[in-house]
């Protein structure tokens, strides 16, 4: 199936219809994916075109803030120039007011007036129409009063034609097509009296024309922006389903352990090749080379079994774990090589009764927990959300069931997961709520399990960090009130001791888990194998987990945040309940030499333990312990902050990642002219000093 509907992405959208009928599949599913696809692009489309018209906006507030800059400096340089000009002509007068003496010997005098003096002459010029009525009035009394009226009419004259002057002047300056265009009517008027079609109808009519090309593009743009159905075509797959994500990752064991055998054995013939016939069978007896030829092939043999199913495979191993085990118990030796806990097949198995479930606030160990489980009882867990970890071999995510698994993870009543369903028993594995709120706040951010943020979006964040954490630890203290209040077995283990001795509370899960009364010398040798035995307790997660470290991330809070944290009786009383009871008053150098819980760990019997009468739970239904006033719009922070996610590939984050790589480019181009006249500068400046020592 998975073949199939990968051909038929090749297809077109009428081929995979015609396709669909022939395999007699539904089409309902199809379609409506098609339908949500172009709503999709659609908002895509529009978030695209927003963005495009405010880049145009600011470009164009921006083109008028410089037009205005540079009008204003035009009008500075116009008045320094009027100011420049009217001292050239004040000089000029004075100039030729106060002459020397000698200069105007010879020259007759004006008769119109006594000459001026210099304080006259610096006087600023009064406007035209004074000067014409000062020059009437000098006429009227040269001439008396009879020719007054004459004079008068004379004036009022100069008046108006000075007032049409200055009219037509303005009239030119403000637009020179006014006259124009009265000159065309004029002579658009023939010369028998029929008046042809105005210059303003022409326009008129040029502007409709225009408006109706336009919206003609504008329909035609809208044509070609439509998205057509037969060009949607969402991607074709089938549903991974736990048993196809478990048959994938066993496959992909089943590969790395051949090709581990393969290079050993290589490796052992390269060692040979230096060794000479004699150190090549240098045996203390024929029996030791025959079982050595025999332990060989008994290995290879169980390396990759033909003729077997996947499943079918990992159901054999199972049984010759059993079997090792007796031998081992019974003090014989094994008569193969055991295959390496990496490489090892997993499968699911059914629980006799209602499952035991993993519940941990975010961020507080539980695929680690997961993934120890898996290495030693090699047995998937489940999940109650599809959280991403397959990608991180945690291949039982949805998968609920009692026919399936036995241990199913939940992040219940923090958040609400799949369907319901029942729950036996409880290990509420808890973290002290400073690395668990910080770790959480970084997951969010980044939108992966292993990255970091930024020192730099850490010192943006910090408001929204301390509004978190001021929200989060309300649904810390929730999540962990409702499982501790629960009326069935219950066994609380800690997040710091599980990383510092991994085998020991393992061990106390396992017996809770599978409600083992003894531990015998199979899961303890399982535990050792797969567990102890690691180097570092890393290698046992599904990813490298972030540099952290116990209270390490206490240096992320301020310090007004962490008095008010501490200052929350209800939280203290919480902690101490949890097995944190005097950590508050330490300091957070002594947090990583926190004494282990007593035995490791600490179970909590319910009230009818003594009775026949169990009780169950029910997960996923009910009230959360996240309200509306506990949510962070996490997109939101990362929209005003800038912040995209690498795995993104929304409409946003790529117009983001788009703005800021042009942004990087234009400053490495400054920097590049910046260095560029630093060189020019530093060549020149030598030059000029060795000219003057020449």
């Amino acid at each position: 199936q998975h073949l199939i509907l990968k051909s038929f992405n090749y297809l077109d959208d009428a081929s995979r219809q015609n396709a669909f009928r022939c395999m007699r599949w539904p089409l309902d599913n199809y379609l409506r994916r098609k339908e949500i696809m172009k709503q999709n692009m659609e908002r895509a489309r529009e978030q695209k075109k927003k963005m495009e018209e405010e880049e145009k906006k600011k470009k164009q507030e921006g083109d008028e803030e410089s037009s205005e800059e540079t009008k204003k400096e035009g009008e500075e340089g116009e008045g320094e120039k009027s100011t420049e000009e009217k001292k050239e002509e004040e000089v000029k007068d004075t100039q030729e007011v106060a002459a020397p003496a000698g200069e105007t010997d010879g020259v007759e005098k004006r008769s119109q007036g006594p000459t001026r003096t210099m304080e006259e002459a610096t006087k600023p010029k009064e406007p035209l129409m004074n000067n014409l009525k000062k020059l009437t009035f000098s006429i009227n009394e040269a001439w008396g009063d009879d020719e007054e009226e004459e004079e008068e009419d004379e004036e009022g004259e100069e008046k108006k034609t000075a007032h049409e002057e200055i009219k037509d002047d303005k009239a030119s300056e403000e637009g020179g097509t006014n006259g124009s265009d009265a000159k065309e009517k004029d002579i658009e008027k023939t010369d028998g009296g029929e008046d042809t079609v105005s210059v303003d109808e022409k326009k008129a009519k040029a502007d409709d024309d225009a408006a109706s090309e336009e919206k003609k593009e504008e329909g035609e743009t809208k044509e070609d922006d439509a998205i057509k159905d037969e060009d949607i075509l969402p991607p074709l797959f089938a549903r991974e389903d736990p048993d196809t994500l478990l048959d994938r990752l066993n496959t992909r064991r089943l590969y790395l352990r051949i090709f581990h055998y393969k290079r050993k054995q290589r490796e052992k013939l390269t060692a040979a090749s230096g060794k000479t016939i004699k150190e090549m069978f240098d045996y203390e007896s024929i029996k030791e080379m025959f079982d050595l030829d025999v332990r060989e092939k008994m290995t290879a043999n169980r390396v990759y079994r033909k003729n077997v199913t996947i499943q079918e495979m990992a159901d054999l191993e199972w049984d010759e774990l059993l079997e090792i085990a007796e031998i081992r118990n019974s003090g014989e030796v094994v008569p193969f090589e055991p295959i390496p806990t990496q490489h090892e097949l997993l499968l699911f198995s059914p629980c006799p009764r209602a499952v035991a479930i993993l519940a941990s606030y975010p961020r507080s160990g539980n695929s680690l927990m997961r993934t120890m489980y898996e290495h030693t009882t090699l047995r998937v867990t489940g999940s109650d959300m599809q959280g991403g970890l397959a990608k991180h071999d945690l291949v039982g995510e949805m998968a609920v069931g009692a026919n399936m698994v036995q241990f199913v993870k939940t992040h219940f009543p923090e958040r609400q997961g799949g369907a319901p369903f029942q729950a036996s028993r409880v290990v509420l594995l808890v973290r002290n709520p400073f690395d668990a709120m910080e770790s959480f706040f970084n997951l969010m951010m980044t939108g992966t399990h292993t990255k970091t943020i930024t020192p730099e979006v850490r010192e943006k964040t910090k408001k929204q960090f301390e509004e978190y954490v001021l929200k989060e630890i309300r649904v810390w203290k929730r999540f962990h009130n409702f499982w501790m209040s629960q009326d069935i077995p219950l066994l609380l283990i800690r997040y710091e001791d599980l990383i510092r001795e991994p085998d020991k509370v393992m061990a106390r899960v396992l017996q809770f888990v599978l409600e083992i009364q003894r531990m015998g010398t199979f899961f303890s040798e399982r535990i050792d194998r797969c567990i102890k035995e690691q180097q570092e307790i890393e290698r046992m997660g599904s990813y490298k987990p972030r540099s952290g470290g116990i209270g390490k991330s206490l240096a992320k809070y301020s310090p007004e945040l962490l008095k008010t944290l501490k200052a929350d009786e209800n939280l203290k009383v919480i902690m101490a309940h949890l097995g944190y009871k005097d950590l508050l008053s330490k300091p957070v150098e002594e947090w990583s030499n926190l004494e282990p819980l007593r035995g490791h760990a600490t179970e909590f019997l319910p009230t009818w333990h003594m009775t026949e009468h169990k009780k169950v739970v029910i997960v996923n239904k009910g009230g959360l312990a996240r309200t509306r006033d506990e949510v962070t719009m996490w997109g939101k922070i990362k929209a005003e902050m800038g912040i995209i996610d690498e795995d993104c590939n929304c409409a946003n984050c790529q117009a983001l990642r788009a703005k800021q790589a042009a942004e990087k480019a234009e400053k490495e181009e400054g920097k590049e002219g910046e260095g560029q006249e630093a060189k020019i500068d530093g060549d020149e400046v030598p030059k000029e000093e060795n000219a003057g020592d020449k």
